[in-house]
């Protein structure tokens, strides 16, 4: 992601809600790994679901910058999908679509990894892809 296009005019979606959150974030973002096509038409599509996810993530690198280990979060919006990747997610309301927001950690480099972004229909595929990445590329 951090390569493509959209990403250098600060257009693609992991800039475009970049840090919503007020802490200052010790951890680093990878975004080499990320699904950028996806991620940016995901967030043109479904604006507010995309902020509701990101301002989660946040919630979650500030929970971690206060010292709570990843193992030791307990809020209802993080889960870990087994293998080292993880689901931020946003509770579908009315007329909201129920979304997740799929990244890695490395807590000992203090990195995170975004990877993508999914809805309930692509659950199963998008845990399976983002496994794949994981494993293939080491993160």
């Amino acid at each position: 992601c951090s390569g493509c296009e959209q990403h250098k005019e600060k257009k693609c979606a992991a800039t475009k809600f970049w840090n919503l959150g007020t802490g200052t974030i010790i951890y680093e973002a990878d975004l080499d790994h990320a699904d950028a096509n996806r991620l940016t038409k995901f967030a043109d599509d479904y604006p507010e679901e995309t902020a509701s996810c990101y301002n989660n993530l946040n919630k979650v690198l500030e929970l971690l910058n206060g010292g709570i280990s990843l193992q030791s979060i307990g809020v209802n919006f993080f889960r870990s999908e087994g293998g080292g990747l993880y689901a931020v997610g946003q509770k579908r309301t009315e007329k909201s679509l129920e979304t997740r927001l799929y990244v890695a950690f490395n807590q000992y480099e203090k990195k995170y990894y975004l990877l993508g972004i999914g809805d309930k229909d692509s659950q199963k595929k998008d845990i399976r892809k983002y496994q794949k990445v994981i494993t293939d590329k080491q993160l």
